[in-house]
């Protein structure tokens, strides 16, 4: 919003009123920034330093500027302006072509005081602002000026992406890109040091990293390529695709197979491995990530190891060895940490919570992934903030914040409507349908598992397609549609008897065995879950085995009330039958307690009309 004239004018006029030496160096001053430092001041007007000095002490005490007590740059004055629509007003009055050369005399001084990555924004500022009032002045600029400007910005994305401003360096890069020769080997680095930033910032369009991959192939950097093909293969994965995923997991493997050991030949090893842990191949998991870890540990490579050791630990813990898997997730959230790699870090404390609570310990699986989010926030890891927070929606519905829940959905769906996929959504639209169908809102219930539906077709990992095909299920029967669950439940009956290790997806298997049993297919599910273990499964069974009671009392004693509610509304019915009133009563009252608090009028309905028929 450009200021109101009144104001540019007040302003101009007061500086108009100052001597042409102070005039001059609050321009100069203006150049460098809202803070400056006498030197530079003096470098870009060129005037002696002590003269330079004077004049900066009247615009002191005339109130335009302010002398800082401590300085940024050793052995400099370190100077602000007291309002920057001054240092705007002044800045505009220098002609173009002439604030581009101050520009270049501030990046000399720059440079001149070493330890350019202290100075590599502030530098890059002076050299892209010189650069882009040069060419609106029409101006030439010379190779190796050009050369200079592109030099800065990379640098500057570069100390940005170390300090974790993922978004910041994506501008720097995505600058330098413009400026980078085509067909050359700094465009290829360039390009692909943008994909990273962009993927570090969730931004990332998986095209750009084809892109990326096809320019470093060009340009001989085969293991640079062989990284982005893994990072492009992970971005699908995240968008929910998995055909795509595996499709490039297979190019990055193509592109080293041949190479010597390489940081990017175990990155993509230990990539294999996890990719393997989440399709639920435990054992090939297991196998593939050792062979990563043994290369990383050749290596000396502490983020690798902590990525193998996470990969190895969940796989451990899915074939049932709990102790073992979790020491192992506990030293890959270590050495990650330790290491201050931040990704990794956050990765492995995900999944550190996911198998605690996949072992049936979720409110110290919700702590963690609190600590996950906090990570993840601090260290401008975007796209695990976001991860977790599609994943806390179906986690905090099963421990009863259904208000939370329902907020969390809407925002998480908002984004992923407006054009931003996400491997989590299909999970978020159906566990927004299961609170819907709880509160009566039946045809959006629908809707939201028709959408989980299809969304869910696309991810082939047994985590996500029998969660979700689970819901859907439960939905379509609750609402009448028996053709529809049925066919859910005997696909994923069929499912579970090609795969008897499903590692994280057992957590479904409770609420799957609510479908079964209404649609006739408890022993064929039975027979499924002999091979399972943990507290999931064995509600599970519990259930399907009609012993409702043991369901409610192990799913209640994990915390995911949600589940027992509707378990002790089931049993009421089944001792309502057997005429034993007093037992249903208690049954009721307890489901009806948390339905009423979660406003589930459905639910609400049912147990009351029990009640009912109970007194």
């Amino acid at each position: 919003m450009p200021m109101p004239e009144t104001v540019q004018g007040i302003i101009g006029a007061r500086l108009d009123a100052l001597s042409s030496d102070e005039k001059r160096l609050l321009q100069d001053a203006a150049v460098i920034g809202k803070v400056f430092w006498l030197g530079a001041v003096a470098d870009i007007s060129g005037a002696d330093r002590s003269a330079a000095e004077r004049d900066l002490h009247a615009l002191d005490r005339k109130e335009f500027v302010q002398r800082a007590r401590r300085s940024s740059v050793a052995g400099e004055e370190e100077y602000s302006f007291l309002h920057v629509l001054v240092r705007d007003v002044a800045y505009a009055q220098i002609p173009r072509a002439v604030r581009a050369a101050k520009h270049q005399v501030a990046a000399g001084w720059l440079e001149r005081l070493g330890r350019a990555e202290d100075h590599a924004e502030m530098l890059a500022h002076h050299y892209q602002s010189a650069a882009e009032l040069m060419r609106a002045a029409g101006q030439a600029m010379d190779p190796a000026f050009e050369r200079r400007v592109f030099e800065s910005l990379g640098d500057a994305g570069d100390r940005s992406f170390a300090l974790n401003a993922f978004a910041k360096a994506a501008a720097f890069f995505a600058a330098a890109l413009a400026l980078a020769p085509e067909g050359s080997r700094e465009r290829a680095t360039v390009l692909f040091r943008l994909a990273e930033a962009q993927r570090a910032a969730d931004t990332l369009a998986p095209e750009l990293m084809i892109e990326a991959r096809e320019h470093l192939l060009t340009a001989g950097e085969r293991e640079k390529a062989g990284e982005a093909a893994v990072y492009a293969a992970e971005a699908y994965w995240q968008a929910g695709d998995s055909a795509r995923t595996l499709e490039h997991l297979d190019v990055a493997r193509q592109i080293v197979a041949d190479l010597d050991l390489s940081r990017a030949k175990a990155l993509i090893i230990c990539h294999v491995s996890r990719f393997l842990m989440l399709a639920s191949e435990a054992r090939e998991a297991i196998r593939v990530g050792r062979q990563g870890l043994a290369m990383a540990e050749e290596l000396g490579d502490d983020e690798l190891r902590a990525h193998a050791l996470n990969n190895i630990g969940v796989a451990t813990v899915d074939l049932g060895d709990d102790a073992a898997g979790t020491v192992m997730l506990e030293q890959a959230v270590e050495i990650a940490s330790g290491a201050g790699a931040s990704a990794e870090w956050c990765r492995a404390l995900g999944n550190l919570a996911a198998c605690l609570w996949e072992r049936g310990h979720l409110s110290r699986a919700r702590e963690i992934w609190d600590q996950t989010a906090e990570v993840a926030a601090r260290f401008g890891q975007l796209r695990f903030v976001r991860w977790v927070r599609g994943q806390l929606v179906d986690k905090d519905y099963r421990l009863g914040h259904w208000d939370r829940v329902l907020k969390a959905a809407e925002e998480f769906i908002r984004e992923v409507e407006s054009g931003s996929p996400h491997y989590l959504a299909s999970s978020v639209y159906v566990t927004r349908g299961l609170i819907r169908l709880a509160r009566d809102e039946v045809q959006p219930a629908i809707a939201d598992a028709q959408r989980a539906r299809e969304l869910g077709k696309l991810a082939h990992d047994p985590q996500a397609f029998m969660d979700i095909m689970a819901a859907t299920a439960f939905i379509f029967g609750e609402v009448g549609d028996t053709r529809r669950a049925t066919e859910i439940v005997d696909e994923l009956l069929e499912f579970l008897a090609q795969h008897p290790t499903i590692g994280y997806a057992v957590i479904c298997t409770h609420m799957l065995a609510w479908s079964a049993t209404a649609h006739g297919r408890a022993d064929r599910l039975l027979q499924s879950l002999q091979h399972l273990t943990g507290r999931w499964a064995d509600a599970a069974v519990a259930f399907a085995g009609g012993d409702v009671q043991s369901a409610a009392d192990i799913v209640g004693a994990m915390g995911a009330v949600s589940e027992e509610a509707y378990d002790r509304l089931r049993l009421a019915r089944t001792l309502l039958d057997a005429g034993h009133r007093a037992q249903a009563q208690e049954q009721l009252h307890r489901a009806l307690r948390f339905y009423r608090s979660v406003n589930a009028l459905r639910y609400i309905r049912q147990g009351e009309a029990l009640l009912a028929a109970s007194a």
